[in-house]
């Protein structure tokens, strides 16, 4: 198996294979245009503490893609994971984290952890207030009182 060294946005390097890297389109690209033997590769977007989590995945599922999620999501999603996803669900389940993975698996073209990553935070979303889903994702609320009391009432929202 042929190593691969990637360096994150803050300096810190990890090192997984050529074999893990070919889950992420981006990266299985940029290793075809260096060709055989090291490679360093940096991933300037995603933080050291997130490369080391998608590394984690990637080398758990290379051989072995996780199922297809179901959409939407009708039962608890820790049901419909493998042992080895839910304890990596538990162990990244901030929010902060969560959106951190779906970003980095964005960046990298990673689909099995940007869904796994989307449909914990849409499990998330479920027990959150219309102004806690405002604050996580930074948006602005630009409605008067009444505008968004006629919208609460129309969509039966609290």
């Amino acid at each position: 198996m042929s190593q691969v060294l990637l360096i994150a946005s803050d300096g810190t390097r990890h090192t997984t294979t050529k074999e893990a890297c070919a889950m992420s389109k981006t990266l299985h690209q940029v290793l075809e245009e260096i060709g055989d033997g090291p490679a360093e590769v940096p991933v300037s977007n995603v933080r050291g503490d997130v490369l080391a989590q998608i590394i984690s995945y990637m080398e758990a599922h290379h051989n072995h893609r996780a199922p297809d999620l179901e959409r939407p999501l009708k039962r608890n999603l820790l049901e419909l994971l493998s042992e080895w996803d839910r304890r990596f669900v538990k162990q990244n389940n901030h929010k902060q984290m969560v959106i951190d993975l779906i970003s980095g698996a964005n960046i990298l073209g990673i689909k099995d952890l940007l869904d796994l990553g989307c449909a914990i935070m849409a499990e998330k979303m479920k027990t959150m207030s219309v102004d806690q889903v405002r604050d996580v994702f930074g948006v602005v609320n630009d409605f008067s009182k009444e505008e968004e009391e006629k919208i609460r009432i129309e969509n039966n929202v609290n």
